[in-house]
């Protein structure tokens, strides 16, 4: 009997044993998964409330009778080939300003900026933008049009 008491014993230890190193590589496996790409996904919060990470804001209603005197924000997720946002949204990383819309009726009298992701041939951007990692300003144009008086600057990567 103490034989077969010794043996189940060992059993169960190398069968735990066994079950959780599948369960921690699944789960790394799990975790190393790349997210599939989503489409532009839009949906309103009151302005109290924070932006997530990865939304911007692309319009604000001051009369929302849902945030109890505070603004309600349309937030959503950019796409590459750019969007317009409003001056007091979060910019993701990786996008830069390339207009500004002063005053843009969509944002209550904030500026609306169109932002995108540069292409590394180059791009014409505001000098009020983020520069991603990797670009470089290799020319200035002074108080660009389609910058609203901010000067514009061509970046490459």
């Amino acid at each position: 009997m103490k034989n077969v008491t010794t043996w189940l014993t060992r059993f169960l230890v190398a069968l735990t044993v066994a079950v959780t190193a599948l369960a921690g590589a699944a789960a790394t496996a799990q975790a190393a998964t790349p997210t599939a790409v989503r489409p532009a996904t839009s949906f309103s919060i009151c302005a109290n409330s924070p932006i997530p990470s990865g939304y911007v804001i692309t319009m604000i209603n001051t009369a929302a009778p849902s945030c109890d005197g505070f603004a309600q924000y349309t937030i959503q997720t950019p796409v590459s080939t750019g969007i317009l946002i409003c001056q007091n949204s979060p910019i993701p990383s990786g996008y830069v300003i390339t207009m500004i819309n002063g005053a843009d009726p969509s944002c209550d009298g904030y500026a609306g900026y169109f932002i995108r992701t540069p292409v590394s041939s180059g791009i014409l951007i505001c000098e009020n933008s983020p520069i991603p990692s990797g670009y470089v300003v290799t020319r200035i144009s002074g108080g660009d049009s389609s910058c609203d008086g901010y000067d514009g600057e061509f970046i490459v990567a």
